[in-house]
């Protein structure tokens, strides 16, 4: 994890956190689409985020993001979980500092509960999330279609 910074989305960032988002939904295997949304309309996203103050964390190194981990307001008490990293720096532990921090800015914003969805396939998605004390809480059968893809998406919560 050296020369890993993990900062507050920032403005100047947006280009790096697009081109990121497009390379991990290329593979087609973690988010729920095949390719970044338009460049714009991620750019509106992001600076809303930003200026609402919602947790929004990047992973930066060599002033590229990497990854990302954020809770978006579901409603008054709970933030909906977003996290991605690009494939060379998974399972370096970089996900479990971007998730620490961003659920000690969520209980500042006045989150109590974190809500998630993640695709069953995703075993060691699954995993990690049940160690950090997710339960499940509903399957969406072929919540995900992606072209042939098809994946259930498993529904999970936490109290912060």
């Amino acid at each position: 994890m050296r020369k890993i910074r993990f900062i507050n989305a920032e403005e100047r960032y947006i280009k790096s956190f697009w081109t990121a988002f497009d390379n991990i939904a290329s593979e087609k295997k973690y988010l729920g689409t095949a390719r970044a949304f338009p460049l714009d309309i991620t750019t509106k996203y992001l600076r809303r985020s930003i200026e609402k103050k919602v947790p929004y964390i990047f992973a930066v190194r060599e002033n590229k993001v990497i990854g990302w981990c954020d809770l978006q307001p579901k409603d008054n008490s709970t933030g909906s979980l977003g996290i991605a990293l690009i494939k060379e720096y998974r399972n370096l532990g970089i996900g479990t500092v971007m998730i620490h921090k961003v659920f000690e800015k969520g209980r500042k914003y006045g989150f109590k509960k974190v809500f998630l969805e993640v695709r069953k396939s995703n075993k060691v998605a699954l995993e990690f999330y049940e160690k950090l004390g997710f339960i499940k809480i509903n399957v969406i059968e072929e919540g995900v279609k992606i072209g042939n893809i098809r994946d259930d998406v498993i529904q999970m919560e936490k109290e912060l």
